[in-house]
């Protein structure tokens, strides 16, 4: 059973018609929400008009997931899916990508999680060792010198020191994962190198991620757009939260995560434009609003907010939405609006077309 964040609870998420029972019920308390927030009196215009705006481009959203959720088509066979759970299975791992035994499933762009020959592992020994797994499952393929990982993760302690916290870190992850197969060799120390047994079998959101990316990448080359489109909605999908943002303080992760970041805001920024195109304003104001949470200071994504805003005749939600850019790249990076987007603003005010 999943629970969304508003609390409703939706049994029915397998099906057809439970998704459209899903998007319906969303839809409602979503509508709900949006009539409290227009008569609330203690908050002030602004934060209103964040509630408002954000509700609204919600509210769109489910509008599009129920009418994709609708089929068009007599009922597709039993072994053919709807389109929203063809995009959740590519999100997956393919069945013999996954091994019964010795394989890993990690996904690292969201809380992590980790499954070891179908176990999930729920409480690790040490955050030393958990933080050396990660490092070891990042760089596979490409051994780690024993000196670099004790430099990244015990830069302060005495070359002895380093030496014995890193054996205990290698030990416990081990033995943690012995726990799912007590045969196989997960870690191994080749020539004063760590490194994940070559012959394991490995699935992580970030290569997937990677893979639908490019593949896009390619197919939008070859003006294959609407193919390109689908796989830039899988990576939406994986990209639940920057990588391992539980590991917020590690050094070594930020140029990694820099670039996940800036493919994840080129995804949405693709997909965006895709759906404005297509007339699918509450589809676009829900990635708009994904690409400022990311980065405050898109001018490129606050100006087609206030574009979505018109062509729906929120007149006031557009202006405001301009507003926010200001004020984002004031406090971000102290410098006022390009021309091109007060030019809009201007438009917007002007009542004319945008």
């Amino acid at each position: 059973m999943r629970v969304f964040d508003h609390g409703i609870e939706a049994p029915h998420t397998q099906s057809l018609l439970g998704r459209v029972l899903d998007a319906a019920e969303r839809l409602s308390y979503v509508w709900d929400r949006a009539e409290s927030a227009a008569q609330r009196r203690d908050a002030g215009p602004e934060q209103s008009g964040r509630d408002v705006s954000r509700l609204i481009g919600e509210l769109h959203h489910v509008v599009a997931l129920a009418r994709r959720s609708i089929p068009r088509s007599p009922a597709p066979a039993q072994s053919e899916c709807s389109p929203a759970e063809r995009l959740e299975r590519e999100a997956m791992p393919d069945d013999d990508e996954i091994p019964q035994r010795a394989s890993i499933v990690a996904r690292l762009l969201s809380p992590f999680q980790l499954q070891v020959s179908g176990n999930t592992i729920r409480h690790w020994p040490n955050g030393k060792a958990k933080s050396v797994f990660k490092y070891l499952l990042l760089r596979r393929g490409h051994p780690a010198p024993r000196d670099k990982v004790m430099e990244l993760f015990w830069p302060d302690a005495e070359p002895e020191a380093a030496r014995n916290s890193l054996n205990v870190a290698v030990h416990r992850i081990r033995r943690e994962l012995s726990h799912a197969d007590p045969e196989f060799p997960f870690v191994l120390l080749r020539e004063g190198c760590y490194l994940l047994n070559p012959s394991l079998r490995v699935w992580t959101d970030t290569d997937a991620f990677t893979k639908h990316f490019e593949r896009a990448a390619e197919l939008h080359r070859r003006g294959r757009h609407a193919e390109a489109m689908r796989e830039y909605a899988v990576c939406e999908s994986l990209y639940e939260n920057e990588l391992l943002a539980e590991d917020s303080a590690s050094v070594w992760l930020m140029p990694l995560r820099q670039q996940f970041r800036d493919r994840y805001l080129a995804v949405l920024d693709r997909l965006s434009r895709h759906y404005f195109d297509q007339d699918e304003f509450g589809a676009c104001l829900m990635l708009c609003t994904k690409m400022t949470a990311v980065d405050a200071c898109n001018e490129s994504a606050h100006r087609l907010l206030m574009r979505c805003y018109a062509k729906l005749e929120q007149l006031q939600l557009a202006e405001g939405q301009y507003r926010n850019c200001v004020q984002a790249l004031a406090r971000e990076v102290c410098i006022p609006p390009s021309a091109e987007t007060t030019e809009l603003y201007r438009q917007i005010a002007r009542r004319e077309a945008v």
